[in-house]
């Protein structure tokens, strides 16, 4: 995956979302419905195995994953969250089954408290299936490396408290915005090969 094609999906859902905005005049009230209406006109309009390649990949030649709200945003909705969260479990796996153990880089960028609550659905259901799945993950994840780190993490975290193995809580590594930039700025460059 070359960085320009990276781009240039990313850019062709940001199209459609803007154009979703001029067809439909932006909510100032009931914001969340308005954007997964948004996420479900673009998840219709595009190529779901590319989104996905894009969202969460595994950086090559190593055992790290990298999942990308940014774009990850874009797109989700309870429509697909099944498939989402099946993509990720096996990038995961197929990770864990290479290398014994992976590290997680989360791309948080813009995330915030109200993205927690219109995405909650789809991370109990990641949550869920990967006690399903009968894999210790808190047990074969290195690191969690979080990029972009929220201002209101903590609130966030303190909601997402006891969905959380104590043992992940342990491992994580949190980036503020000067340093995600440039390791982010890494980590495509690496992809784009």
């Amino acid at each position: 995956m070359s960085e320009s094609n990276y781009k240039t999906i990313i850019d062709k859902m940001n199209e459609l979302k803007n154009q979703y905005y001029v067809e439909n005049d932006k909510n100032l009230f009931f914001k969340k419905q308005q954007k997964m209406q948004v996420a479900s006109a673009i998840s219709e309009k595009i190529d779901m195995t590319q989104v996905l390649a894009k969202t969460i990949f595994i950086i090559p030649d190593t055992n790290h994953v990298y999942f990308d709200y940014t774009v990850f945003k874009l797109y989700a909705n309870p429509s697909n969250y099944t498939l989402i969260v099946s993509y990720a479990l096996q990038i995961v796996n197929k990770c864990v089954k290479k290398y014994g153990s992976y590290e997680m880089h989360l791309n948080l960028n813009t995330f915030s408290i109200s993205a927690l609550k219109r995405y909650r659905e789809c991370i109990d259901l990641y949550l869920n299936e990967s006690v399903k799945a009968s894999t210790e993950y808190y047990n074969l994840i290195a690191c969690l490396h979080i990029y972009n780190t929220p201002a209101v993490f903590d609130t966030i975290a303190d909601m997402l408290n006891k969905l959380i193995h104590p043992e992940v809580k342990r491992k994580v590594k949190k980036y503020n915005k000067s340093e995600s930039d440039i390791i982010i700025q890494q980590i495509v460059s690496l992809v784009a090969v």
